[in-house]
């Protein structure tokens, strides 16, 4: 992993995406996504065997992650919000979460075979690719898609790039709201972040 000043990093992103993201991010503000602290490239794939979180505030990986456990885009040891987490390849993993004020960007597919946390206030998910969740946990905070995006189970949906309609054009879990809230341990009104610890105990879903 390489640390780069900031202008660098936006340059890599608008030379290294590919087209289709290149076109999304028009619709984006750039300045708001990559607000605040370091920023760092790291060349090639990533091979992961537990969990895992950046170390930096922005960081785009040239190439694709595999993660066995939970992708936690919050910056390891800091509470604070922000930052950005960019992939230029896909994406698998066990467990995804977000963060409050972040921004997700991969330009591959995401494919995640269990739970899907993206409920945080002010943040942002972009798959350009196929978005595959077992289980998405959205709520207002919805995953803007380029290609196909499958959901068993969501308190959340999906929408496509370029929507001009989203009640129409929103793409929906399989299951009901109901019958996808029952699978989950949910303690009342468990906070998206409550919801990330208990993926860390294994107690996310109910027995």
């Amino acid at each position: 992993m390489k640390i780069v000043k900031r202008d660098v990093f936006v340059a890599l992103l608008k030379s290294r995406c590919s087209t289709k993201l290149l076109a999304e991010l028009l619709r984006c503000d750039l300045e708001m996504m990559i607000r605040r602290g370091e920023c760092a490239v790291h060349e090639g794939d990533l091979t992961i065997a537990k969990d895992w979180q950046p170390t930096v505030d922005n960081l785009l990986v040239l190439g694709s992650i595999t993660c066995e456990g939970l992708v936690h885009v919050a910056l390891e040891g800091c509470s604070e919000w922000g930052g950005s987490l960019w992939i230029f390849g896909d994406l698998q993993c066990r467990h995804f979460a977000g963060h409050y004020g972040t921004s997700v960007v991969v330009d591959g597919n995401l494919t995640v075979s269990e739970l899907a946390v993206a409920a945080f206030e002010d943040s942002t998910l972009i798959v350009v690719g196929d978005f595959t969740a077992h289980f998405y946990y959205g709520d207002d905070i919805w995953a803007n898609v380029g290609g196909r995006a499958v959901m068993e189970y969501g308190n959340g949906y999906a929408l496509p790039f370029g929507y001009d309609n989203a009640e129409a054009q929103s793409v929906n879990p399989k299951f009901d709201l109901e019958t996808s809230l029952a699978r989950l341990n949910l303690d009342g009104e468990d906070m998206a972040e409550e919801l990330v610890a208990k993926i860390r105990l294994g107690k996310h879903f109910r027995d």
